[in-house]
Parts: C-alpha cells; sequence; structure tokens
C-alpha cells in the first residue's frame, strides 16, 4: 500500500494513474507540436511506420545503405508515399524532413543558409572522416574554414574554365553510345578530378583511372561511414525512445 495526502491508495491503482498522466502528456504534446507545425505552412506527407519504434523504416533504411542504393530508397520513398511531391517525412523517433524540391534546396544553401546548419550530432558522427572541416562545422568554425579556401574562388580564378573543360572532355569520351553507363559514379569522378585539379593543382585522374587509389579509398570510406552514421542513428532513437 502506498499513502498519499493521508488517502491509502493500492500500488495497481497508483501506476494506472502515472500512465494515464503520461499518455495525456504525450498527447498534449504532441498536439502542440503539431499545431505549431501547422501553423508554419503546410506539412510535408509521412512514410508510416507499421511496426513498433518504427524498426521497418530502420530496417528498410540500413537495408538500402548496405546495398549502396540510397538514391533508389528515396526516389522509391517519394513516388509511393508522396507521387508528384518530393518532401516527406521519414523519422524514426523523431522529425526528420526529406526534400529534393528546388526551392526548399535553395533556402537551405543559399537564400536562408544562416537559418539552417548540420548540427553537432552531424558533426560528431562525420568527424573521424571529415573532422572539423567546412563539410561538417556550423558558425564560426565553418566560417574559418571558409576562409581557407577564398582564395580559389576570386574572380580570376572562376574564369579560368579550362580546368573544368578538360575534365569534361574525358568524362564525354567515356560514354559510349548505345550503352548503358553508370551516371552517378562518373560524375563523382568528374567531380573529384575537376575538383582536386582545380583546389589542388593536380588531379587525382579517376576518370582515366577507374582503380586510382585515392578516388577508391574517398568512395569508400564515404560509404562506409554514412552507413555508420544511419546505424548510430538508429540506435540512438530507439535508446531515447525507451528511455
Amino acid at each position: 500500500m502506498v499513502n498519499i495526502v493521508g488517502n491509502n491508495i493500492s500500488t495497481p491503482y497508483l501506476l494506472v494513474g502515472i500512465v494515464i498522466l503520461y499518455a495525456a502528456y504525450r498527447t498534449v504534446t504532441k498536439l502542440q507540436k503539431h499545431a505549431r507545425i501547422h501553423s508554419l505552412g503546410a506539412r510535408a506527407p509521412v512514410r508510416p511506420s507499421y511496426a513498433p519504434m518504427g524498426l521497418d523504416i530502420a530496417y528498410h533504411a540500413v537495408n538500402y545503405a548496405l546495398r549502396d542504393e540510397i538514391y533508389e530508397m528515396w526516389i522509391e520513398m517519394f513516388d509511393k508515399w508522396c507521387p508528384g511531391q518530393h518532401t516527406i517525412e521519414a523519422g524514426i523517433g523523431e522529425r526528420v524532413i526529406m526534400t529534393a524540391e528546388p526551392e526548399n534546396i535553395k533556402a537551405i544553401l543559399a537564400t536562408q543558409f544562416k537559418d539552417y546548419g548540420k548540427g553537432e550530432r552531424f558533426r560528431k558522427d562525420w568527424f573521424p572522416f571529415l573532422g572539423n572541416g567546412i563539410f561538417a562545422a556550423d558558425g564560426e568554425v565553418w566560417h574559418n574554414s571558409r576562409q581557407l579556401i577564398r582564395p580559389q574562388f576570386i574572380k580570376d580564378r572562376l574564369s579560368d574554365i579550362q580546368i573544368f573543360e578538360e575534365h569534361v572532355q574525358v568524362l564525354f569520351s567515356k560514354i559510349g553510345r548505345g550503352q548503358e553507363i553508370d551516371t552517378l559514379d562518373l560524375m563523382f569522378r568528374y567531380t573529384l578530378d575537376a575538383a582536386t585539379h582545380f583546389l589542388l593543382g593536380q588531379s587525382v585522374d579517376s576518370l582515366q583511372n577507374p582503380q586510382a587509389e585515392f578516388a577508391e579509398a574517398f568512395a569508400n570510406v564515404q560509404r562506409v561511414q554514412s552507413l555508420v552514421a544511419r546505424v548510430g542513428y538508429v540506435m540512438r532513437t530507439q535508446l531515447l525512445m525507451h528511455d
């Protein structure tokens, strides 16, 4: 028996009361969150989960990541859950928005850049690969990293398009007529070749040499780190949902 304010209340009744209060709190919090979201504008379609704690979504994401088919997963998700649109909520335990809408991307990367950031969790997940560089940092740290490469983007440098033309011609030479090609791999290698040539003064030439050590290492560490970050995200959200 448990005594509260002079009245005897049995433990089962107390537990039921706690559960009811917790459920009411969660419901009110959820309604307040939804009201705030709707007050800011239309809400994106939600990718539903059919398993406890969103385990089906977690399995789906990790399975595609293991096969290096994240792009295919996104396309399938957009086509199935929000046909004709390219923004969807697909979080596991927390609200996560995936978008491929040009105006959204423009706002995030340009017109409203200061309103968005990668976040501390992203920085920690990718630190072993990217450190505190421009691709993982926010705020002052990002600004300092940006200043380091600013000289590479002065007007005289940007007008030197011969570097890019050189690698575009190599790219075209790898595209045969009437053949099926992996454009994702080709564009990755073109970007890597042009970027290393433009920023570092020497290209890794991964288009000419598909087995280039640096290109292979870069692609592999990016793939593995992406998988580690996704698995870590799933584990953290599951733990939070259990707490």
